[in-house]
C-alpha cells in the first residue's frame, strides 16, 4: 500500500506543477522552458526510482522501458549519450563551470 500511496503523490505534484507551468496567470512565459525541465527531471527520477516495482508489479514489460528512462534523464539536462554515467556527470560539471 505504501507505493501505491507514494506513486499517487508523485502523480499528483507531476499533474499539479503542469498545470501550474501552462497556467499563463500563474508562470511567466519565460520561465516555462526552465520549469518544464525540473518537471521532467522529477517525473523520470520518480519513474526510475520505482522501475523495479513497476517491473516486479507487470506495470511495464520488455526491455525498452529501462534504458529509455536511463538515456533521457542525461538528455533533459542537455548532457550527451554515453555509456558511462560518471562521463555524463563530469560533462554536467564542466559546463555548470563555464557559465
Amino acid at each position: 500500500m505504501l507505493f501505491y500511496e507514494c506513486y499517487v503523490f508523485q502523480c499528483t505534484v507531476l499533474q499539479k506543477f503542469k498545470e501550474a507551468i501552462f497556467d499563463e496567470d500563474e508562470t511567466p512565459l519565460a520561465l516555462k522552458p526552465v520549469l518544464l525541465k525540473l518537471c521532467s527531471l522529477y517525473g523520470l527520477s520518480s519513474l526510475e526510482t520505482h522501475l523495479t516495482t513497476l517491473y516486479q508489479g507487470n506495470a511495464t514489460t520488455g526491455k525498452e522501458c529501462c534504458p529509455f528512462v536511463s538515456s533521457a534523464l542525461p538528455q533533459v539536462i542537455g548532457l550527451p549519450l554515453t555509456s558511462d554515467w560518471s562521463e555524463n556527470l563530469e560533462q554536467f560539471e564542466r559546463n555548470k563551470s563555464q557559465q
